[in-house]
């Protein structure tokens, strides 16, 4: 029987750490980390009752932020950003209840 409360951990074939997710009464709860094979952060994403809540953040595989996006009951809503592997802004898109709302910029490299 699986345990309801519990860190649900994955690794890749290397041995590194791939993702560690807390659960709570079987739903994801807490501050979920995830890792590219490197050993590198790949993002970093906090859940209440198995939804996004709070700022999604992401890193290539180089270290370079990716992208901030933010999340409330498991929506978007505000500001989205983006990043190239080089570290130049991608694009900027604000949302409002999961759903694109107002200007979308895109840059490019």
């Amino acid at each position: 029987m699986k345990d309801m409360n519990r860190i649900e951990t994955e690794h890749y074939s290397n041995g590194n750490k791939r993702h560690e997710t807390p659960c709570v009464n079987d739903k994801r709860h807490g501050l979920s980390n995830g890792w590219h094979e490197n050993g590198n952060k790949r993002h970093e994403t906090s859940y209440i009752n198995d939804k996004k809540h709070g700022l999604s953040i992401g890193w290539h595989k180089n270290g370079k932020k990716w992208y901030e996006t933010p999340y409330v009951n498991g929506k978007i809503r505000g500001l989205a950003i983006g990043r190239h592997s080089n570290g130049n802004k991608s694009y900027r898109n604000p949302y409002k209840n999961n759903l694109q709302h107002g200007v979308n910029i895109n840059f490019n490299y």
